[in-house]
């Protein structure tokens, strides 16, 4: 009896002990998931908290606003537009210089490298310059909805398109300096090249590659060619160092799904990549001529110069836009208010879950010697600054 009283004391202090344990364990486990979470992104961390610990959040600035643009203005300074029809302008620190109510959303910044001054596309149809301090300098009235951002040469020459399936090209005060139709509506920015080449893609597929020239004192156009590459486009191209140029397909000809199709300089095919869903926005260029692009399946791809997949990440949701920084690191957002970075060698370096979904391409700024860079990412409940 007492050997049978004894066995069941130790059972009962062993049971008791291990569940003690079980408890040390579990409250452990909780505090640390609380401590790593107390630098959630809707909350801005103090400053000596890990103070260049990568996916963190540095700040937010206009918290609840959805922002449909951005763009790096003076010293520093960002230029933001928003759905809702305002433009505002922060320091470097997220602090709100000014604000202006435009007649619209905007859908479209860009700085122009000679004034200084930022070039506004509004969705109704309309391009607006405005100076450093929030004033009007001159407007530019196409016929229908402009959806996308001017771009601008060196020499001040800058580029748009519309719906109405217009390009244009006007120089710094405004001036209209030629127009060409294309076929079909213009719904991405063009982009431009070092060989002075700009490249335009259209919603119905076709992409054109002009050339801006000097006749006496008028300039006019030089078309070198156009090509139907996809059934539909409504990313914007990106082209490599030596000519190459990417076409982003939302769907290929003869396919359900979206592909990136790979030109020459004179805009002959040169090979396709095809992707498990539609790919909706703009590839960019990594090491050894490589590329990345993202779909709307949740993939995110990193293609070789000759069209081969070099590895592939499912990340579960809709994937917008993808961003590399001059270390490789590349940074891309989720239908699921998620960012997420990667090595260039498909490496997961960190994901932070954000308030908002991301609404525009992220912007890496890089750094100082005293100061690493930022990785500012805008989203539909305002704009976040990452320790990338």
């Amino acid at each position: 009896m007492f050997n049978i009283r004894m066995w069941r004391l130790v059972l009962y202090v062993t049971v008791l002990v291990s569940f003690s344990s079980s408890v040390v364990e579990a409250k452990v486990s909780k505090d640390s998931c609380c401590t790593k979470s107390t630098a959630h992104p809707t909350t801005k961390p103090s400053p000596s908290s890990a103070p260049h610990t990568t996916g963190r959040v540095r700040w937010r600035s206009l918290k609840g606003m959805s922002i449909s643009t951005i763009a790096r203005g003076e010293k520093g300074a960002l230029w933001l537009g928003t759905s809702s029809g305002t433009i505002v302008k922060i320091d470097e620190t997220g602090k709100r210089v000014w604000s202006s109510r435009m007649a619209g959303p905007l859908t479209g910044l860009y700085r122009h490298p000679l004034t200084g001054d930022m070039l506004v596309s509004l969705r109704f149809g309309m391009l607006r310059s405005v100076g450093k301090k929030g004033q009007k300098k001159w407007n530019v009235r196409l016929m229908e909805a402009l959806t996308s951002s001017p771009v601008c040469t060196q020499k001040g020459v800058c580029y748009v398109g519309g719906h109405d399936m217009m390009l244009r090209a006007f120089d710094a005060k405004g001036k209209v300096l030629w127009e060409k139709t294309l076929m079909g509506k213009i719904v991405a920015s063009s982009t431009l090249s070092t060989q002075g080449h700009v490249y335009t893609p259209v919603v119905s597929g076709f992409v054109y590659a002009h050339q801006s020239v000097n006749k006496g004192k008028k300039s006019t156009t030089k078309g070198a060619w156009g090509r139907r590459v996809c059934r539909r486009i409504t990313g914007a191209v990106e082209v490599r160092s030596d000519g190459y140029v990417w076409v982003p397909c939302a769907s290929a000809i003869g396919k359900k799904s979206g592909s990136i199709v790979a030109l020459d300089a004179v805009g002959k095919p040169r090979w396709s990549f095809f992707a498990k869903g539609a790919i909706l926005s703009k590839p960019i260029e990594g090491e050894k001529k490589s590329l990345y692009t993202v779909d709307d399946r949740g993939y995110l791809y990193k293609v070789s110069s000759k069209g081969v997949m070099l590895w592939k990440k499912a990340l579960g949701a809709a994937l917008s836009f993808v961003v590399r920084d001059p270390k490789g690191n590349v940074y891309v957002g989720d239908a699921r208010h998620r960012v997420h970075s990667f090595t260039a060698t498909g490496k997961r370096r960190w994901r932070v879950l954000l308030e908002g979904y991301v609404t525009a391409p992220p912007l890496f700024v890089p750094g100082t010697n005293k100061r690493k860079g930022t990785l500012y990412i805008a989203t539909s409940k305002g704009l976040y600054a990452l320790h990338p």
